[in-house]
């Protein structure tokens, strides 16, 4: 292997991935950081091994993301301290709604009740140290995983060898015409309006030979709200042409399973995703679509197992690590859940979203000043930057319930200076209404002021 290659990532105890390294940076890292026993190592294609159990080489194949991954090295407790809202989602918009009247979980025997962030804002994790005697097997496991490193290798299953000739890019589709890259750079743009005029027109002309323009049309059908029924009916056509290719078979799927998400229907389209992922197994929006759909049949450690999966392929996603903090809370895992919703803040920072959650949580945590400290550096961010930048299509998205974010900040303000309610009010209410809404003179004039 060349060691100019970034080829490994390393897995915390905690979950979140470090990397990648060169095979020359992963040694050095392991002498510098001295990870513990219990953090995993992987090659960037994403099949881990147990840093401790290496010696064994019981790897197990996670790239098969239609069964659960058997080496996450976490201890959870599989028993949930409560269960979601039965309003957790109604409808689509760019960001999730949290469940605030849900109480806070007490820690369980395996888990350490949340301590303080000495700096409000320090969004790096802890550097992790280890004794001599316990880096040692660390440091031999490293070289014999190298030594093993064809043998891994061998164990990625191939297109032939899973019974599909698909690509596994998430942006396979996106990148098959000029006509669908027009498409999706104006979804991406946050433009769904103009990008679904222009596959009406399209669709209306009889397509243009092929079917890749049916997905993200479908799609935009659920996620306007413009026809579901119609978009339903033409992804089921995909799924029963023997024509159609294996991709569009696994955005099919996806969009259906996503469809019965977003509808509160039946297995809320666990078995379409899982059938995606038979067809496109490193998909990220399937995965943490799975993840969501594991989280609202109250199946916590699945949807974190399927979370944390999702992450691989797009670890900077803000919203992955929002709902990795849910799936902690609800495991009772009050560190680990503390650290996803820093991450969530620390991948977006001018994404208020994630600044709600932590509040929220070290609310429940009764480190009430903390939660306040939080809030007022949320009010020092843009609000026109979630008007600007959408959240990843095809990544179920719940309605955002402003009224209900509103009373969440209000109660974590309940003892703050009253400008600054009235100032959250005001930014709350313009994420609402939008630049044409009531608070937006106020809020230009706040900021021409500045501070």
């Amino acid at each position: 292997m060349n060691k100019n290659e970034k080829e490994w990532l390393v897995r915390t105890r905690t979950g979140e991935i470090l990397g990648p390294f060169t095979q020359h940076e992963l040694v050095e890292e392991m002498q510098k950081r001295t990870f513990y026993p219990e953090d995993e190592i992987a090659p960037a294609f994403g099949q881990w091994v147990s840093a401790q159990g290496l010696s064994h080489h019981d790897v197990d194949e996670v790239t098969r993301t239609s069964t659960r991954s058997q080496t996450f090295s976490r201890q959870t407790s599989s028993t949930p301290n409560h269960a979601h809202s039965k309003d957790d989602a109604e409808d689509l918009t760019p960001t999730p709604t949290p469940e605030f009247v849900r109480p806070f979980p007490s820690p369980s025997p395996q888990t350490k009740a949340p301590t303080p962030d000495p700096i409000p804002g320090n969004h790096t994790i802890p550097e992790m140290r280890l004794s001599i005697r316990n880096w040692a097997p660390i440091a031999l496991a490293v070289i014999v995983l190298m030594g093993l490193w064809k043998f891994v290798g061998e164990l990625k299953p191939s297109p032939q060898n899973n019974g599909s000739q698909t690509n596994n890019s998430s942006h396979s589709l996106e990148e098959s015409s000029p006509f669908l890259r027009e498409i999706y750079g104006m979804i991406h743009a946050g433009k769904n309006q103009a990008a679904l005029k222009k596959l009406t027109e399209m669709h209306e002309r009889g397509g243009n030979g092929d079917d890749d323009y049916i997905i993200p049309y479908a799609g935009l059908l659920i996620t306007e709200k413009e026809s579901e029924s119609r978009a339903r009916k033409m992804l089921e056509h995909l799924l029963e042409s023997a024509s159609s290719k294996p991709i569009l078979k696994a955005r099919a799927h996806q969009w259906l399973g996503y469809l019965m998400l977003e509808q509160d229907e039946g297995d809320m389209g666990e078995s379409h995703f899982l059938e995606a992922l038979e067809l496109n197994p490193k998909d990220p929006a399937t995965r943490f679509d799975l993840g969501r759909a594991y989280l609202k049949q109250e199946k916590f450690a699945q949807a974190l197992d399927y979370l944390q999966l999702a992450e691989l392929e797009a670890p900077d996603l803000w919203l992955i690590h929002i709902y990795k903090g849910r799936a902690r809370l609800s495991l009772g895992n009050l560190d680990e859940a503390r650290t996803s919703f820093r991450v969530a803040i620390d991948k977006s920072p001018d994404r208020w979203m994630g600044y709600i959650y932590y509040a929220l949580f070290l609310t429940g945590a009764h480190q009430q000043e903390e939660a306040q400290n939080v809030l007022r550096r949320m009010l020092t961010r843009d609000p026109q930057f979630e008007l600007n930048t959408p959240a990843p299509f095809g990544f179920y998205q719940e309605r955002v319930n402003y009224s209900e974010y509103q009373a969440a900040f209000l109660r974590v303000m309940d003892k703050g200076a009253s400008e600054i309610r009235d100032l959250g009010k005001f930014y709350i209410g313009y994420l609402a209404h939008g630049p044409g809404g009531a608070e937006s003179k106020k809020i230009e004039t706040l900021a021409d002021r500045g501070g």
